[in-house]
């Protein structure tokens, strides 16, 4: 769950206002050690969660809450798309220098380059690797990718149409994402 944090100063009669989505996992980072409960309550913020923004003018709330989605949306597909996976049995990277090993194992064998390959799994264990085997573990890998980068996509479309920052509080963007385990022919 997120929290949202709301200041309100007062300088030479003027109100300003800053508000800025801070997720959980955003808290206490390397180099950010002052981003803390005390730190900021200290400060003269004050702390809105998603349960409470109906206490918040929606005009605040509305900007802070589809800022902070966007980076939790985006933030989980990225977990999703390169937390590996299971192919036939396999465990897979799926992290990015991952993709590409893979993807350049395949094309050596496709060119004939090479005649055989040892594929590293997430295991550890090395695995003859021909071109067949190549090619699925890399038309997996790429067709489950591409499936975590639409179903961001669709999310952020849902997303857009919602009217209140209550709405998109509430809106569940971790249902739908692709299988992780996968079976290829």
């Amino acid at each position: 769950m997120s929290e949202y944090w709301l200041l309100r100063r007062l300088p030479e009669g003027a109100v300003d206002t800053l508000v800025f989505g801070l997720p959980q996992t955003w808290r206490n980072v390397d180099g950010l050690p002052g981003l803390s409960d005390a730190f900021l309550l200290a400060f003269g913020w004050q702390r809105l969660t998603e349960a409470t923004l109906s206490q918040a003018d929606e005009a605040v709330a509305f900007p802070l809450v589809a800022a902070s989605m966007k980076a939790r949306l985006a933030a989980y597909r990225y977990e999703r798309e390169t937390g590996g996976m299971t192919v036939n049995g396999i465990a897979i990277l799926t992290d990015r220098d991952s993709q590409g090993l893979i993807d350049s194992m395949q094309r050596l064998l496709a060119d004939e380059v090479i005649a055989s390959v040892r594929f590293k799994s997430a295991a550890g264990t090395l695995i003859a690797c021909n071109l067949a085997l190549a090619t699925a573990l890399r038309s997996a890998v790429g067709v489950y990718v591409q499936g975590c980068r639409n179903k961001e996509a669709d999310h952020a479309e849902a997303l857009a149409e919602l009217d209140t920052a209550q709405e998109r509080a509430a809106y569940d963007f971790t249902a739908g994402w692709p299988s992780s385990v996968v079976t290829v022919g």
